[in-house]
């Protein structure tokens, strides 16, 4: 499914397994986040990050009854697969305990993560969600609400100026948000140019490398020209970025 159909699901219950996939680490983040204050897990739950994955501390943690009336939260994140046997003990342990609950962030490719969403079916007791890449309007709904909830005075057109110059990244907004709350005053697109670092260098770079791999560039184009880039700066960019290529393949002809 996809975030308003699990938005609307939340609002009746709190599935016990979740898969969370896709191209917004973010959200992926936010509802981590979300399910530790509702079920008030912070201090019980087991977390279970990259190197630390083991399959069966995870698989006796959700086995045990919760100490005091607690929640047995397993939150684990990760960039490579987990079995489906894995997969389906765990969501099973999750659904046998009203107090057990499983997460899996998973941050590999979302084509990869398909194999995995049959073990997340709704009759097997799970759900799987799938997130994309913001669009403007999705991303400054998302930072209008976390603004109201830091108490941050600042419009819609400033929001729109911050998604432009850190290249759609929610996250690096977000903190953004959050050094801005500290000035305690109304934030303008003015605040936004002089205290925030824009990302535009690593626009410019990724379009250099897009154009030589023979990738589709124009829409990053539009966003660096959106950025106040200009064309002759772009030019100046590619030769450098040319002649720094040339350079290497020198040495490696003279050097090996």
């Amino acid at each position: 499914m996809y975030q308003r159909e699990f938005d609307q699901k939340l609002k009746q219950s709190f599935p016990k397994a979740v898969l969370l996939y896709g191209d917004n680490n973010y959200l992926i983040d936010y509802y981590i986040d979300l399910y530790k204050t509702k079920l008030d897990a912070k201090e019980s739950m087991l977390t279970l990050y990259y190197d630390e994955w083991n399959f069966e501390q995870a698989k006796n943690y959700l086995s045990q009854t919760s100490l005091f009336g607690g929640t047995n939260l397993v939150v684990v994140r990760h960039d490579k697969k987990i079995p489906k046997k894995e997969l389906d003990t765990l969501i099973e342990l999750a659904n046998k305990n009203a107090d057990n609950y499983f997460l899996y962030g998973y941050e590999g490719a979302a084509k990869d993560a398909k194999s995995m969403t049959a073990a997340f079916t709704e009759k097997k007791g799970g759900v799987w969600v799938r997130f994309f890449e913001p669009n403007i309007r999705d991303g400054i709904a998302t930072l209008q609400q976390k603004a109201q909830k830091i108490q941050l005075d600042i419009d819609h057109y400033a929001l729109q100026h911050l998604m432009l110059l850190l290249n759609n990244n929610l996250a690096l907004c977000s903190n953004e948000l959050d050094k801005l709350a500290i000035l305690g005053i109304k934030v303008t697109s003015k605040d936004i140019d002089r205290l925030v670092y824009s990302t535009a260098p690593l626009a410019t770079e990724q379009l250099l490398i897009d154009l030589f791999n023979k990738k589709p560039i124009t829409a990053t184009i539009t966003k660096l020209l959106d950025l106040g880039e200009d064309e002759a700066s772009l030019l100046r960019s590619t030769q450098y970025f040319v002649n720094q290529i040339f350079l290497f393949h020198a040495y490696i002809k003279l050097n090996g």
